[in-house]
This record gives structure tokens, C-alpha cells and sequence, in this order.
């Protein structure tokens, strides 16, 4: 019997030791996620009584390499079968930089095809029929008791500039040519990737709906973080203001049903190794602050902020000054920190409350700092472990928090 028979029975939060909710950032060792379900199963099956924010369903563990790798491969749309420049069955992409992905530097980068009529259909990420399935799985073990369907959804900010190559031209690695192209590439098409991907969401939502089920788009941009860590502290505030109005599009643009979390202060963990080095919560405070007040000024719901505080290489800090920022966090952020790293049970244990302290409420959900998939099983599942553990840690109150 799957683990959803059993669990979809059961209303969420039951055990009452968990004080606040799980958090997964979607994906798990390719040992473990041999498929949608399996993933479902797995997380389902050790997280019994805490409530979890949301479902994940076997995300790639790659995160948006698989798609990256695919796209000199894509074939033309049926409407557009006809040959460009006398070459037939071509697809919309050419190769300008061949790479195995193995770290940040070794990324692929394309650029369109001469001849190829730019669509928002060149971007796609295939999470349609991803979303399907796992309804179509959750409806045949009656599941619509569970929490929402999680589904990861790559900021359309950090897709262009990965499919064009913007980070390969800003550190040297291209012929200068190339990289003017990818800088122009990058701001010409943006639109269209917003397009792409805000279509895509208004079709899993319907999906969701037509299964009388429920989902929540998990929005990722190491962009972000990055961002702050390529600018100089002056011109902080000017990069909160353009990340949150890019962040805010994207959420403004999509179905005002629709409910997200924002994967927002991410350090990667390609080759376990940070894309960022920059270790200061203040510019993560002004971007979520002001991407707040965008949301709330438009009318749309603020979504939860989920944050690293740790990476492949440095582990949660213990020292209360660096949570000093999180003062400034507007209250009505609900957070999800991703503090939990199984390398460093202790500083873990030390840093939650030392945020909460910060914040002056408990945060909302416990996580680790990013997905599982690029762990052992082993390492995945002490870090489900200690996340559980975070999650049912005691709260301080009243006067603690001053």
C-alpha cells in the first residue's frame, strides 16, 4: 500500500510536538525519486504528524540543468515544421558553448537559430504533463487531504539568463561576440521567457482545479542573491527595487488564485559548492520588504520567504549579529528557514532560535537550504531527520523575543 492511502486520511498538523510546519524544497537522491510517486511516498512516510507546506513530486535533482541540456535537441512546433534558411527540422536553438554542468563554469549556452521566429513556446518547461500525473496519482489514492501539490517553478529572471549564457559573458568565458550576443538575447527575449512561464503556471493551476485539487508554485531565483553579491553595498537599494518589480511581474502576471513560495535567498549547490559568497541577510531584507509592498499594493498575496542560511560549504553561523537584519523584516513575511544542515547538528540547533529571536516571532517552517537531490540517501534522510527535530524544538516566547 502507498504511504498517500494511509496519510490522506489524516488531516494535516496532528502531532502536536511539531510547533512549526515542514519544508521541502522539492528534490530528493535519484536513488529515492525513481518517480513521482516514490517521491511523494518517501517524503510522506517521515513526516508523519508535522505538517508539511507543501508536496513535492519528485523534482529534477538538477534543478533547470536537464532543461538547459536540452534545448539544441528541441524540435520545431507543428506549425512551424517547415525549414529555416533550406534546413529542415530544425529546432529553435544552436550550441554556442557545449558543457557537462559539472560546476557554475561549466554551464551549456545556446542562442536562437538564424531564421527561428522567437515564441514564448521555445521556453517551456514541460511542467504540464508533470502536473498531471502526479493529480492523476493523488485522485486514484484518494489524496485531496494531503498538503498542496508543490510544484518548482525557475524564476523567468534566472532561465534567461542561464539559456543564453549571461553568466558565462559577465565572467570572461565567452568570445566577445558571443557575449555581447547573450547580453542582448537575455534583455530582447526576457519578455517572452515571462510569457512561457506565466502561461505555463495559469495551465497547472487549471489542472489543479480540474481535479479539485490544490497546488503551490515554489519560484526559484538564485538571482537574487546573486544579484546583490555582483553589485556594491551603495547600490543595494537600487537592486532591491529592480529584483522585487521582476519578482512581483512574474506573480502579478500569473492567476491571482494561484499561491507561490519564494525560493528566494538561494546559494546553489551544484557540485556542493555556493554560486554566491556573500554572507549578510540586510539586501535579503530589502528585497523581500519591498517585493511585499509591490504584491500588497497590486492587490496579491505575499508569499512565504524561504531562506538559506547555510550552503555546501558553510554552515548555519551561531553569532546572534549576523540575524540582526531580520529585525527589519516586515511581520506580515511568513518564513521557512532553511537552517537545517545534518553536517552540523549543533549549529543548527543553535541558529533557529537565534533567528527567531531576531525576528521576534517563530518562523513559520523549518527546511534545509536547498533540495535533497544532490545528497546521498543517507545524507538525505538525516537531513529529513534533523528538520523534523527543528520543527518540534521548543518556541520561546514572550519576553524571550525581546
Amino acid at each position: 500500500m502507498s504511504v498517500l492511502d494511509d496519510r490522506a486520511a489524516r488531516p494535516l498538523g496532528t502531532g502536536a510536538q511539531y510547533l512549526r510546519k515542514v519544508h521541502f524544497v522539492g528534490s530528493l537522491p535519484p536513488e529515492i525519486a525513481v518517480d513521482g510517486l516514490a517521491a511523494q511516498d518517501y517524503f510522506l512516510a517521515r513526516t508523519v504528524g508535522a505538517e508539511l507546506t507543501g508536496l513535492p513530486g519528485g523534482e529534477d535533482p538538477r534543478w533547470i540543468i536537464n532543461y538547459l541540456e536540452s534545448l539544441p535537441g528541441r524540435r520545431p512546433f507543428e506549425d512551424e515544421a517547415t525549414d529555416y534558411n533550406g534546413l529542415p527540422d530544425l529546432g529553435p536553438f544552436e550550441t554556442v558553448r557545449e558543457g557537462d554542468s559539472a560546476d557554475y563554469d561549466s554551464m551549456p549556452v545556446v542562442r536562437f537559430r538564424a531564421g527561428h521566429r522567437p515564441d514564448p513556446r521555445d521556453f517551456l518547461l514541460g511542467r504540464e504533463q508533470e502536473v498531471r500525473e502526479r493529480f492523476e496519482e493523488r485522485r486514484i489514492k484518494g489524496a485531496k487531504g494531503l498538503a498542496p501539490h508543490q510544484v518548482t517553478i525557475p524564476s523567468p529572471f534566472d532561465l534567461g539568463l542561464f539559456v543564453f549564457g549571461v553568466p558565462a559573458a559577465m565572467e570572461r568565458q565567452l568570445a566577445v561576440g558571443d557575449a555581447l550576443g547573450a547580453l542582448r538575447s537575455f534583455w530582447r527575449y526576457r519578455k517572452l521567457v515571462t510569457e512561457a512561464i506565466t502561461q505555463e503556471i495559469a495551465l497547472c493551476q487549471e489542472i489543479a482545479e480540474e481535479f479539485g485539487d490544490r497546488i503551490i508554485f515554489q519560484l526559484e531565483s538564485p538571482a537574487v542573491l546573486v544579484g546583490f553579491d555582483r553589485t556594491p553595498a551603495v547600490a543595494w537599494p537600487a537592486v532591491a527595487r529592480m529584483l522585487a518589480r521582476i519578482t512581483a511581474e512574474v506573480i502579478m502576471a500569473s492567476p491571482a488564485r494561484s499561491r507561490f513560495v519564494l525560493h528566494g535567498w538561494c546559494y546553489g549547490d551544484l557540485g556542493h559548492k555556493p554560486i554566491s559568497g556573500l554572507h549578510d541577510l540586510k539586501p535579503m531584507v530589502a528585497f523581500m520588504n519591498r517585493l511585499a509592498w509591490t504584491l500588497q499594493m497590486a492587490g496579491r498575496a505575499i508569499p512565504p520567504l524561504h531562506f538559506a542560511v547555510c550552503d555546501g560549504q558553510n554552515t548555519p553561523p551561531v553569532d546572534r549579529e549576523h540575524y540582526l537584519p531580520l529585525r527589519d523584516l516586515r511581520a506580515d513575511v511568513r518564513v521557512y528557514a532553511g537552517v537545517a544542515d545534518e553536517k552540523a547538528i549543533g549549529d543548527s540547533h543553535k541558529a533557529l532560535p537565534l533567528i527567531e529571536q531576531e525576528l521576534r516571532r517563530p518562523v513559520d517552517a523549518v527546511a534545509a537550504a536547498c533540495g535533497l537531490g544532490r545528497r546521498t540517501p543517507k545524507q538525505a534522510e538525516d537531513n529529513i531527520a534533523l528538520t523534523l527535530q527543528l520543527a518540534a524544538a521548543p518556541i520561546l516566547v514572550g519576553s524571550n523575543y525581546d
